[in-house]
């Protein structure tokens, strides 16, 4: 017999996939219920409402992108958040925040006030090594490159349409269309890195497509 913790993982990770494929518009009690093998009855017992449910997922997700952001902060990426994340399940952790961007989610709004907050701390880092270029507004450009790299989330099918690599892949890195996609994100944030810092970033990526 399924346990209260495993009936109310399979409502979320149900939730979290519908969501990641067809929108939280798409988020009904019935839907979820079918895709977990559980009753809607569960939800709740377990959530107490719909909202919740959404809510709890909201959670799980930014736990799982704290968690694992330090090691996705790479400057050779243009401070993007999210371009080697390795997360289990990557393909719906990705395309449910992607999903969940434009809507009214005061969880995921303190994600991305987080995000931005270690933009600011990294791009700090980065210019007290003399890796990146001093701006007068260091928080506002920290702003600006992390809803960049959101906003790359949302768009996800058509930076899969024209540069070659799905955001969402659990296997981004080894994708055929990475180095060029690192190479794009570096060339387009160029003005952000010292002139020794971005040879070096490129011979990063010369390596990656010669090795």
């Amino acid at each position: 017999m399924m346990d209260d913790r495993t009936s109310e993982a399979k409502l979320r990770d149900a939730a979290l996939s519908i969501v990641a494929e067809e929108g939280s518009a798409a988020l009904t009690a019935r839907g979820v219920a079918s895709r977990a093998g559980v009753t809607a009855g569960l939800i709740r017992h377990h959530f107490g409402s719909m909202s919740a449910l959404l809510a709890a997922c909201d959670e799980y997700v930014t736990e799982q992108i704290r968690q694992r952001e330090g090691d996705a902060l790479d400057l050779s990426s243009g401070i993007d958040p999210f371009a080697s994340l390795q997360i289990d399940g990557r393909e719906i952790i990705i395309g449910y925040l992607a999903a969940r961007l434009s809507d009214d989610s005061e969880r995921i709004d303190h994600l991305i006030d987080h995000l931005i907050d270690d933009a600011v701390v990294l791009l700090g880092q980065g210019v007290a090594a003399g890796v990146i270029v001093e701006t007068a507004d260091e928080r506002k450009r920290a702003a600006l490159l992390t809803l960049n790299a959101l906003g790359s989330l949302a768009m996800h099918r058509h930076i899969a349409r024209h540069l070659g690599v799905d955001l969402r892949s659990p296997d981004f890195p080894t994708q055929p269309g990475y180095s060029d996609y690192v190479r794009v994100q570096l060339e387009a944030t160029a003005s952000l890195f010292t002139p020794e810092a971005l040879a070096h970033f490129q011979a990063s990526i010369d390596s990656l497509e010669h090795p």
